[in-house]
């Protein structure tokens, strides 16, 4: 994907969306700690309006302790490093700051070997599931009509019993074997 930043990102659906930049990993001689935002804010998940963008703009030659200071001071969205595995995984989290102490974490991204990926949301990871969970509900539903209707049978006609059996079990093995 393009190096460039995307300022119009709320159009766009970035769950799908995995950047990288090789050519400035190997420029700066491979992703830290230090330069792990400084990458990421080349991405399209960077907001071009966060506290982070405003200070880089402000102080851009101070360090990262003072950077980080001045961040807990300000208000508004931010983007924060909260987890590093030094060299693969870093995990940044995009929150909003109300006080110095008080933050609502808004995204979750994690850089894993130099790829940029946007971790879904529990609405989104959900509704996947229960769309993934609706061929073996049809075959729940389907089994238990045919279960409670074999049970009836065998009271009424015991000798349909053998017939129901071997329906079941090809009917199990077809659907479970070739529709899945």
């Amino acid at each position: 994907m393009a190096a460039s930043t995307n300022s119009n990102n709320a159009d766009i659906n970035l769950l799908n969306v995995e950047w990288r930049f090789h050519e400035w990993i190997m420029g700066v001689g491979g992703l830290n700690p230090d330069n792990v935002l400084d990458y990421f804010a080349q991405s399209p998940f960077w907001d071009p309006e966060c506290n982070n963008a405003v200070l880089r703009m402000q102080t851009q030659f101070n360090n990262l302790g003072e950077m980080k200071q001045r961040l807990s001071e300000m208000t508004g969205v931010e983007f924060a490093l909260v987890l590093e595995r030094y060299p693969t995984l870093f995990v940044i989290q995009k929150q909003r700051r109300r006080s110095p102490h008080e933050v609502k974490p808004i995204a979750i991204y994690y850089v894993l070997q130099g790829s940029i990926y946007q971790c879904p949301d529990l609405q989104t990871l959900l509704s996947n599931r229960i769309v993934s969970f609706d061929p073996i509900l049809y075959f729940i539903s389907f089994f238990f009509f045919f279960f409670f209707f074999f049970l009836f049978a065998s009271n009424v006609m015991p000798d349909f019993k053998y017939f129901l059996s071997l329906f079941f079990f090809f009917f199990f093995f077809f659907f479970f074997f070739f529709e899945f």
